[in-house]
C-alpha cells in the first residue's frame, strides 16, 4: 500500500475506461474477453482490464502501473 502511495501518475486515472477504449480502437491491445453489458457494468465495480467485478477500473492499480510504464518509456 505504501509503494502504491509513492507512485504518482502522470495521467487522469478517472477516465481509465476511455484510455482502455483509446487503445482497444488503435490496436494498441486486445481483451480476450467480451465485455459485460452496460447495464450490468453499473450495478458494480468492474475492471476491463481483468474482467473482473470486484474493483473499478480506475482502481486497478496493475492497470495504471501498465499505463504509466508505457508513458514513462515514450
Amino acid at each position: 500500500k505504501n509503494q502504491q502511495e509513492k507512485l504518482k501518475f502522470t495521467f487522469d486515472v478517472s477516465k481509465s475506461h476511455r484510455i482502455i477504449d483509446e487503445m482497444l480502437k488503435n490496436g494498441y491491445i486486445k481483451l480476450l474477453h467480451p465485455l459485460p453489458p452496460i447495464d450490468e457494468l453499473k450495478r458494480c465495480a468492474y475492471c476491463q482490464w481483468h474482467n473482473f467485478a470486484s474493483h473499478a477500473t480506475k482502481d486497478c492499480y496493475i492497470f495504471r502501473w501498465q499505463v504509466q510504464s508505457a508513458i514513462s518509456e515514450g
